[in-house]
């Protein structure tokens, strides 16, 4: 229970990689960027300066998701809807996952976990205690080790990632909009893995991470909303498809930044159970 699962960890290393890009070029923070309605487009790397800019002054987030995996029929398999509270100071990540099964009926019900550098825990019900079940994530350290290898410089300009930015609009109010296209090639790239991965320890374990690259069909398409006058993200909206030998399964994932620099009542995961307590506590259903 010391390990996380391999699409766990591809997801925080794409967070990673997306945060660094975001910090490419220091010099753009000092430059504001031009309004949409003034009809002048930003550079790329203006807009990641900005970006980087509210990142650097935020200290919280709030988030809506709701992630959606389909099969080759288009039915829902899995339906999940989180609200996640983020602590950008000291990385540390609570999410509550209300999940359900539509395609045969069934509820799974609630889970809450916590994403700390010291450990990952997880509960079906809080009140009986938590379950530690994975090592801890410093996605700050992960980062760091990005730029500091010098894979970030080169990402923007990486073609195997796409994108390209315009005036939008968003619930009525304006917005710039990106769209990137990622190709799994540039996750497994062995820069990436080399400052990453040869920091995360037992966290990952690198043919697993491999392994699970190697099940993405095509690109991993995202859009995200920018609040031209903070660099907030308003909303980000992912797509990507895995084929494991039963698939291929599309998996959609729509996010909604609804507060920020707010403060955070993050649980402590206490008490915390070993293995036969949280087996007698959730049934056997908590696993790594």
């Amino acid at each position: 229970m010391n390990r996380l699962p391999a699409a766990f960890a591809a997801a925080v290393l794409l967070l990673a990689s997306i945060s660094a890009a975001a910090c490419t070029d220091a010099l753009a923070r000092s430059d504001a960027l031009p309004h949409p309605r003034d009809g002048n487009a930003p550079t790329l790397d203006r807009l990641a300066g900005l970006m980087a800019g509210w990142q650097e002054g935020a200290s919280s987030m709030q988030v809506h998701s709701r992630t959606v995996v389909t099969g080759a029929d288009g039915e829902a398999i899995i339906d999940t809807r989180q609200e996640t509270l983020i602590d950008l100071r000291a990385w540390t990540i609570y999410t509550v996952a209300d999940i359900a099964a539509p395609s045969n009926g069934e509820t799974v019900g609630v889970i809450e976990a916590l994403v700390r550098t010291d450990g990952i825990y997880t509960s079906l019900a809080p009140e009986a205690g938590w379950v530690r079940v994975g090592d801890g994530v410093d996605i700050a350290a992960m980062a760091d080790a990005m730029q500091a290898s010098g894979f970030t410089a080169d990402l923007l300009s990486d073609p195997r990632l796409e994108a390209e930015f315009e005036l939008g609009s968003l619930n009525g109010r304006d917005a710039w909009v990106v769209r990137t296209a990622i190709s799994p090639d540039l996750l497994d790239d062995p820069r990436l893995l080399e400052a990453v991965l040869g920091d995360a320890g037992p966290l990952i374990d690198e043919a697993e991470y491999s392994a699970g690259i190697d099940r993405f069909v095509g690109d991993i398409i995202s859009i995200v909303y920018i609040d031209p006058l903070t660099g907030a993200p308003l909303r980000s909206e992912t797509a990507l498809t895995i084929d494991d030998g039963e698939g291929p399964f599309k998996i959609t994932t729509t996010a909604d930044t609804f507060g920020w620099n707010v403060p955070l009542d993050l649980p402590e995961p206490e008490p915390l159970l070993d293995e036969a307590e949280a087996d007698a506590a959730f049934g056997g259903a908590v696993r790594s």
